[in-house]
């Protein structure tokens, strides 16, 4: 077998396991653990941070793969979620928010979100009355459309 052959039949294998690892992730080797092959788990947690006693918050997270339905929070309340990052970089996930008359579609996750707003592979959002809020910074306004092309 030639060298040349046997670079061919390496990468071929070594795409061939990225692929693999890529359809069995996230792979859940413990109950309640799960490990990312190749890639990396991330977590995502939104909290209806409104007033006590306030109407409901209403929100619809979702990414190109995975829709994560509408969901209804109290005050207090937190939507989460785990995933792993797609192996090129390109995972997104947004949300499209509803409080009365206010409504906001913005990113809770990508590369740029995670470098500026995630912390040890956690991405934590609270929706306030004046905005939404990441590590008590506020990130994005009602009524404001941050999302991505995917959008709603």
């Amino acid at each position: 077998m030639s060298q040349i052959t046997r670079m061919k039949t390496l990468s071929l294998f070594i795409l061939y396991i990225i692929i693999i690892a890529n359809i069995l992730q996230p792979f859940p080797i413990v109950q309640g653990i799960e490990v990312c092959v190749g890639t990396k788990l991330r977590r995502v947690f939104v909290v209806n941070g409104l007033p006590e006693g306030s109407n409901p918050l209403t929100l619809h997270c979702q990414s190109g793969d995975d829709d994560l339905g509408n969901r209804t929070l109290s005050s207090r309340q937190e939507l989460d979620w785990k995933f792993c990052t797609n192996i090129f970089g390109k995972t997104l996930y947004f949300c499209h928010v509803w409080w009365g008359s206010k409504s906001a579609s913005f990113d809770v996750y990508n590369k740029d979100i995670e470098k500026n707003y995630c912390f040890g592979g956690l991405c934590h959002w609270e929706i306030y009355q004046d905005g939404i809020y990441s590590s008590n910074v506020k990130v994005y306004d009602w009524n404001s459309k941050h999302s991505s092309s995917l959008g709603f």
